[in-house]
């Protein structure tokens, strides 16, 4: 289970064993499901930020997974890219779109971005405010 609504909600060890610490519930453990995201990415992807991550990565020539940067749209069109999911179990679309007003400076997670100007950088994030405008592969 993570911080937001999702849906394929995972019912995770850590999940479980924070509602057994509530005092609530006695789960049983070998329903616990496994958690995908951030499995395996080490230290870095817990301690530092989704931008930090992104710019990392991408200076690396790497893909920023579970991340992305591909705009879902630019306010006018479309210019989404469908891509399978880590699972290869579903389609998936990167959230990053532009919002109206600037993002608040803690949550701008790109220095630059392809076809968009340095000023209009300030506008873009992910669609979900609880994943602090991360832009992650959303599930169609």
């Amino acid at each position: 289970m993570t911080g937001t609504h999702t849906q394929n909600p995972v019912y995770s060890r850590l999940t479980l064993a924070l509602l057994e610490d509530s005092g609530w519930y006695k789960p049983n453990y070998e329903n616990a499901e496994e958690l995908h995201w951030g499995r395996k990415l080490g230290c870095d992807f817990v301690r530092k930020s989704c931008g930090e991550w992104i710019s990392k990565k991408i200076e690396r020539g790497e893909l920023p997974t579970p991340f992305c940067n591909e705009i879902k749209h630019d306010g006018r069109k479309s210019l989404a890219v469908t891509r399978c999911t880590s699972q290869r179990d579903s389609l998936a679309l990167c959230n990053l779109v532009p919002y109206k007003k600037e993002l608040p400076v803690q949550f701008r997670n790109f220095a630059k971005i392809d076809g968009v100007s340095a000023d209009g950088v300030k506008h873009y994030g992910g669609s979900v405010e609880l994943a602090d405008f991360c832009p992650y592969s959303q599930v169609l």
